[in-house]
């Protein structure tokens, strides 16, 4: 049953009460049970089992695994992990404890994690290669169960791991146990929260009925006992086993006998744990004390070098006869540990202050982990300490180079603590903030920075306060404070802050539209040091690109791409630096009106800066661009395709500012073709604008317009886009019209509501800068859109006269929906001067263009008009295809990856799926479609651009 003898070994490791001492709890094992069967059924199903310390969690789970089996080639695998408070800070502690002998069977990196405990490697691409491992299970009938004994002390990219992966696992037999100690200091992360909201349940553990503590009594050895003994046993202990087990353990054998009238008053668990420590012998207390300050659990041998112990097995065998510790065997040597936190908390609090120091002091002599030696050292050392501050940061420093947040931020604040120097201080607590913050310990860090008080650097004490308030929701406050924090820099230099600053500031203005600031902001950010960078130079160039093009600065965009390119050594001729030249030229194309260069430069990016870690934000970035390409050219399927891929991936891996653009894009071709899932995306996006702490809603707006666009609703439309209206008054960037084109599509609302003069005053400033800066499509909207006014204002000839020179640029342009639309307007103009034939035209060319789309609603509407004023016989354009109606937007990415000649393994790795999940949704695209896998090629073949 388990994996490589994992399994067999936390039998040794879980510790606590042996394995006959298990007493009640049929209720809590059936649910279990149940929950088994649900996820055996291929449905994933996460359990958070929960209660207070020593309610019996992790026996619970043991138990519970005991009853699966040990059939090793057709019984569950599991994977089991334990967090532990003194390693939270090592990054992939847990998910290496998981893959532990899986380095054979794991794909990469997961296979180095398994092997050396890498720490330096992506989480989101660890949880890539994890969702691939299981999904072979999955594939091949086999349940897997994960259990993460303890998980609020896992460490948080090991936590990232673990709800990316079963998110991507959600139609695969997987079954997830974490246990979770009530009241404890440390909590689940959000995302495993809301993913055991999602597909599963809690299973809070109450204290044992009054039936089981009676029972308990012969299970732990000690002969049976009276109910009222039993019931006294129960009021004293509220039924918690771990410390009803200790007390009936401890009472006289003349008490056992009685019915519970002289049962003495109870002792504190912990004076339960250190009078066993204390009835053993002298060398077996040193063992133990010594395990305690080294942690949860450690080597034997450091162990035995600490409490200076030249026997550690006779030492050792004393403790776990009296349930202290326990054996684990392990491949690199025996470990001991403690079966429960409590009773290691209880011994190593018994120390006195002065004790705890000198033995933390010798252990960090005594240790051969270098990280292990400098946290012993912190804290043998209760006071400042300068040169203790100056290694501390220095080692920070060093995990932050290798991208291990948590471990760094803490070092920080360690060093924060250990210093006396004023200046140190303000630098260590800037630091941890940053890498904090980036590493997702928003509540600690804020914690630390108020513990901190204010900092006597004005530069550092702004971009604290900036920092922390940008986290929180507080854009004016926080980009006041960033740019407050410049200004001092200005005045007295301090480099790799100042790159920190310049990049804070540039993802704050970019993600609120302010693109003029913010491209000079990355400018100075590129400029800066990169020592303090957060982001490869590749993004700021991205950022600087884009900046300038939401600007209208198209020829310093230029430059800028040109100059990345020149950059590119011999061997980035493939990767993410030459993905990111694709990217900032593939959107560069769009903006100069030539899509289809664009979309095979966005092809390359989006291929180059996904392959080795497919849930890259850059990489992501380039899924949203491809699909904006692929929507202009009327690829609409592949637009769907690549914005719902991209979008599920950015919500399974929390980059909710990534996760809601592309599910707006997705939203935006599939209203087109009035398609159900345009609702549930909708109802996506809507929820992540909800629950974003800085929310920058543009293209949600957009997304609601263009789903009031499609049902014909023009007052829905106009509602939506007047948000926008509220917002001009204070921009102060230059309007560009390929960035968001909001206002065409609010003037024609506006005008077919009667609003001519409004709408024109909105299009004015969208007509001028189109017209300057020669946007061809921009120009082609504004006319259509110019057209309406006309046509309100009751200018007919004038509105005919607009559509004609639309007409002319259209004729250009490879933009097959916009060109429908216009084509439409016309008719329906044409239809009102009296002009049938040549209103038949315009509405059969539209007609022609909206069913090569599948924009089901349009054509609707174009087939309205055209009824009784066709030329009889005419040849009609096919209705839109089941292959673009009936797929969803997931099966569809797949049909076209397995079109495309990829193997269903393939297609899961590009995808981050499971290959069970690949072939379900396969199945349902060969039901749905009635075809094989190698007809598909032909069935999805793309229509050509028009133009």
């Amino acid at each position: 049953m388990a994996t490589v003898g994992r399994w067999f070994a936390w039998r040794e490791k879980a510790g606590g009460a042996r394995v006959d001492d298990f007493v009640g709890r049929a209720a809590e094992l059936a649910v279990l049970a149940d929950e088994l069967e649900r996820a055996r059924s291929g449905r994933l199903r996460v359990v958070m089992v929960e209660g207070e310390p020593g309610a019996g969690k992790t026996t619970l789970v043991r138990r519970f695994l005991d009853g699966l089996g040990d059939g090793w080639d057709t019984g569950p695998r599991v994977l089991y992990a334990s967090g532990d408070e003194a390693e939270r800070s090592v990054p992939l502690g847990v998910v290496a404890q998981l893959a532990a002998g899986l380095a054979d069977e794991a794909p990469p990196p997961l296979d180095q994690v398994a092997r050396a405990g890498t720490d330096t490697a992506d989480p989101m691409r660890v949880g890539g290669a994890l969702v691939s491992l299981v999904g072979r299970w999955g594939a091949a009938g086999r349940l897997t169960v994960v259990v993460v004994d303890d998980v609020p002390w896992a460490d948080i990219p090991s936590q990232q791991v673990l709800a990316f992966a079963l998110r991507r696992l959600r139609a695969d037999p997987v079954l997830c146990l974490c246990t979770v100690a009530t009241g404890a200091a440390a909590v689940p992360s959000d995302s495993l929260r809301r993913l055991s909201a999602e597909a599963g349940r809690r299973l809070r553990l109450a204290g044992l009925p009054v039936e089981a503590i009676r029972a308990l009594a012969p299970a732990v050895g000690v002969g049976p006992i009276s109910a009222r003994l039993a019931k006294r046993v129960h009021d004293l202990t509220g039924g918690n086993p771990l410390h009803a087990r200790a007390l009936i353990e401890e009472l006289p054998a003349e008490v056992l006998a009685s019915d519970g009238e002289r049962l003495p008053a109870p002792r504190s668990f912990g004076l339960v744990v250190l009078g066993r420590l204390a009835g053993c012998p002298p060398q077996t207390q040193r063992l133990v004390v010594a395990a305690a300050v080294l942690g949860r659990s450690c080597p034997l041998a450091d162990a035995a070098r600490l409490g200076d112990v030249d026997d550690p097995l006779t030492a050792l065998e004393p403790a776990v006869v009296a349930g202290l510790l326990t054996e684990v065997p392990d491949g690199a040597g025996m470990r001991v540990a403690f079966g429960h936190p409590l009773v290691r908390a209880a011994i190593y609090h018994d120390l006195g202050p002065a004790r705890r120091g000198a033995l933390h002091r010798q252990a960090a002599l005594a240790v051969e982990d270098p990280m292990a030696r400098l946290r012993h050292r912190i804290e043998a050392t209760p006071l400042a300490d300068e040169d203790l501050a100056a290694d501390a940061a220095a080692e920070a420093a060093a995990q932050a180079r290798a991208g291990r947040w948590a471990a760094a931020a803490d070092l920080w604040l360690a060093a924060t603590r250990l210093t006396a120097d004023a200046t140190g201080r303000d630098e260590y607590l800037t630091n941890a903030v940053m890498v904090g913050l980036y590493g997702g310990q928003i509540e600690a860090v804020t914690r630390a920075a108020a513990a901190a008080g204010p900092l006597a650097d004005p530069a550092r004490r702004h971009f604290v306060s900036g920092a922390l308030a940008l986290v929180h929701g507080d854009s004016p406050s926080g980009t006041a404070a960033l740019r407050r924090a410049w200004a001092e820099l200005e005045q007295t230099p301090r480099v790799p802050l100042a790159r920190l600053v310049a990049e804070s500031l540039v993802i704050a203005l970019f993600r609120h539209g302010s693109y003029d600031a913010a491209a000079t902001w990355a400018e100075r950010a590129a400029n800066a040091d990169e020592g303090a960078a957060l982001y490869p130079p590749y993004v700021l160039g991205y950022l600087m690109v884009a900046g300038n093009l939401h600007c209208g600065r198209v020829e310093p965009a230029r430059v800028l791409v040109d100059a990345a390119a020149a950059r590119l050594g011999p061997d980035q001729a493939d990767g993410a630096a030459a993905g990111a030249v694709n990217l900032t030229r593939g959107i560069l194309l769009l903006t100069l009106d030539r899509p289809i260069d664009a979309l095979a430069e966005l092809r390359l990016a989006a291929a180059r800066l996904r392959r080795d870690q497919p849930t890259l934000g850059i990489g992501l970035s380039a899924l949203f661009d491809l699909a904006v390409a692929e929507y202009h050219l009327g690829h609409w399927d592949d637009a769907v395709a690549h914005g719902a891929l991209g979008a599920s991936i950015a919500l399974d891996s929390e980059q909710g500012w990534l996760a809601g653009p592309l599910l707006c894009w997705t939203v935006i071709p599939l209203a087109g073709r009035g398609a159900a899932e345009a609702a549930t995306y909708l109802g996506q996006a809507e929820t992540v604008f909800a629950a974003s702490v800085d929310p920058a809603p543009e293209l949600l707006v957009m997304a609601r317009a263009w789903v009031a666009h499609a049902a014909d609703d023009h007052a829905a439309t106009a509602a939506a886009l007047a948000w926008f209206a509220g917002l001009t008054a204070g921009s102060q960037d230059p309007i560009e019209p390929t960035a968001l084109p909001w206002r065409p599509l609010y003037a024609g609302a506006l005008a077919r509501l009667g609003h001519p003069d409004e709408a024109h005053q909105v299009l004015v400033p969208w007509e001028e800068a189109a017209t300057a800066r020669g946007h061809l499509r921009a120009q082609l909207a504004g006319l259509r859109a110019r057209a309406a006014i006309l046509r309100a204002h009751g200018d007919r000839p004038g509105a005919v006269r607009a559509y004609q020179r639309a007409a002319k640029l259209a004729a250009g342009l490879p933009a097959p929906f916009e060109c429908a639309l216009l084509q439409y307007d016309y008719g329906t103009c044409l239809l009102a001067e009296g002009q049938t034939a040549e209103a038949v035209t315009a509405l059969r060319a539209a007609r022609e263009l909206f069913a090569g789309l599948g924009a089901a609603p349009y054509l609707g509407r174009c087939e309205a008009l055209l009824a009784g004023r066709d030329v009889p016989g005419a040849d009609r354009p096919a209705r839109p295809a089941a292959v673009t109606g009936g797929l969803t937007a997931q099966e569809l990415n797949v049909a076209r990856l397995a079109a495309d000649g990829l193997s269903n393994n393939e297609i899961a790795d590009q995808m981050v799926l499971s290959v069970r999940t690949i072939e379900f949704h396969l199945g349902n695209v060969y039901a749905k479609l009635g075809l094989r896998r190698t007809q598909l090629a032909v069935a999805l073949q793309q229509r050509p651009p028009v133009g």
